[in-house]
């Protein structure tokens, strides 16, 4: 796969629901193959990115445990900067749009997300002396739609309309 520039997107979720396994995305990473995470609605139970983003972190936790050796710290699990990394400039590059879209560097197609933690009725509590990287890890394991403030695509605001 990493001769041919291939790159593996699995959905964990519906790995786990139709029992084809754990895949161990850190030992394929360690072999410089291309990885993304996708969805897939036939086998998993949500279409959302950030219900994959939070099975490929459990499945990960769940592989380092039974594949890995603690001593050596083989097949560490993902971290959420990863797994959220492969959910977006991950799938960029399996589209072959990386140098187009998948992140926020000047040049690429200004498709974002803006979140807003202390959102009415928001499933996130924050506390004083939460950094930032702390509130973007609350928000990939229990934030949805209430902390949604904007989306843009192209540059162009969709939502709110």
């Amino acid at each position: 796969m990493r001769t041919r520039g291939a790159t593996v997107a699995p959905c964990p979720m519906s790995n786990s629901q139709i029992r084809s396994r754990m895949l161990n995305v850190r030992r394929l990473l360690n072999e410089d193959v291309h990885v993304s995470l996708g969805t897939d609605v036939s086998g998993g139970a949500s279409p959302s990115m950030l219900a994959a983003i939070r099975e490929a972190l459990k499945t990960s936790n769940m592989v380092s445990v039974y594949e890995g050796d603690a001593a050596a710290n083989e097949f560490p699990p993902l971290t959420f900067a990863e797994a959220y990394w492969l959910s977006t400039k991950g799938g960029a590059r399996a589209l072959g749009v990386d140098r187009l879209t998948g992140d926020l560097t000047p040049g690429s197609l200004f498709d974002a997300l803006v979140i807003d933690p202390d959102a009415p009725g928001s499933p996130l509590d924050l506390y004083e002396g939460d950094t930032a990287l702390e509130a973007f890890q609350k928000w990939l394991q229990l934030g949805d739609d209430r902390n949604k403030r904007a989306i843009y695509v192209h540059g162009r605001p969709v939502y709110p309309e």
